[in-house]
């Protein structure tokens, strides 16, 4: 597994469409974070504004890694709700919005893209953390602050004040946690620097575990999928963009959606 980390870069999805563009065969899981995107993509082509900290991720997997019975028009659902069992413990109050939205009450904190290439699936993440203009994940829990900085303390090698550098212990955090769910067993390292790591004998099993099958990830799903319903989405519908109402809908077996007697799929 390749992990990379930089303070800055453009866009962590396009970085990786970039890479897999220049090679006909990827061997291994290929994590990139960053702090800071500078032309970061969102859902249906959208750009992430920017915030006093955010996070930035994107993954890049074979698709035998996967779980055989995900349906991968439902991806974005798939990991959209793993990932937000992991950022639940900074804060129960997060959850998904069909089919790739990360949202806090009414307002949306982030959001989720995946992308098929090949045999391979892209999939990335943006959230926001600390924002003074916009709803972020540890807003209305500041207490997890000091969880956040325990966690961090026990990797990062040069801790920076808040004051200073936007609240790194709980950006830091939240990357271990998900590297630590990748399988990815990173050593104490400084994070105020480049870094470019490889585990060779990493080969991301987490996926692979019993109860990160689609079925098991959809029934935890389901159980939640009323709070859409005070929502709208967007669709595409004859190759049309349409905004439409999630007040009826009923969530399939495959991650679609039943609306208006009419099955409708999230993409993104």
């Amino acid at each position: 597994m390749v992990f990379y980390w930089t303070e800055t870069m453009e866009s962590t999805h396009t970085y990786l469409l970039d890479y897999i563009k220049k090679y006909d065969s990827i061997d291994t899981p290929f994590v990139v974070v960053t702090k800071e995107q500078t032309g970061g993509i969102g859902s249906r082509g959208n750009t992430w504004q920017q915030v006093t900290c955010g996070l930035y991720f994107s993954c890049l997997l074979h698709k035998t890694l996967l779980p055989q019975d995900l349906p991968m028009q439902s991806a974005s659902i798939y990991f959209g709700s793993i990932f937000l069992e992991i950022f639940r413990d900074f804060n129960p109050n997060l959850w998904l919005k069909w089919p790739n939205d990360f949202y806090i009450e009414d307002s949306k904190v982030g959001g989720l893209l995946t992308q098929n290439i090949r045999d391979y699936v892209i999939f990335g993440i943006g959230l926001n953390l600390i924002s003074s203009q916009h709803k972020a994940l540890f807003q209305t829990y500041p207490h997890y602050d000091s969880i956040a900085r325990e966690w961090a303390k026990d990797y990062v090698t040069n801790r920076i004040s808040l004051e200073n550098y936007c609240n790194e212990w709980i950006l830091y955090a939240i990357v271990y946690k998900i590297l630590d769910f990748l399988s990815f067993n990173i050593v104490k390292f400084d994070f105020t620097n480049t870094i470019h790591y490889q585990d060779s004998q990493n080969m991301c099993k987490a996926f692979l575990h019993t109860n990160r099958t689609w079925y098991a990830v959809l029934g935890r799903y389901s159980q939640e999928f009323h709070k859409n319903h005070r929502f709208t989405t967007h669709i595409v519908e004859d190759g049309i963009e349409k905004r439409v109402s999630l007040k009826n809908a009923k969530l399939q077996h495959d991650g679609s959606i039943l609306l208006h007697n009419t099955i409708l799929y999230g993409l993104r």
